[in-house]
């Protein structure tokens, strides 16, 4: 689970330097105190990051991206 898309963000270097091999709970704390970024607000509102709450925030985040990117018609 850990390269999929549901459990990837974006952080600043320095906090993904910071952050790397750290447990979610002190990923959470740091995400809460340095990052401004909507989409990590949304990882931080869980209590725990497992296998369930990746797949259900990559479902999300897909739904989003079909929203935002449609597929184009096809030619006729």
């Amino acid at each position: 689970m850990k390269e999929t898309f549901g459990n990837l963000t974006l952080l600043t270097s320095p906090l993904n330097s910071n952050v790397s091999n750290d447990a979610f709970d002190k990923k959470r704390a740091a995400l809460q105190d340095h990052s401004l970024l909507v989409m990590n607000r949304e990882i931080v509102s869980h209590e725990r990051w497992d296998e369930d709450a990746i797949i259900n925030r990559g479902s999300e985040l897909f739904t989003l991206a079909k929203g935002l990117w449609p597929v184009p018609k096809a030619a006729e």
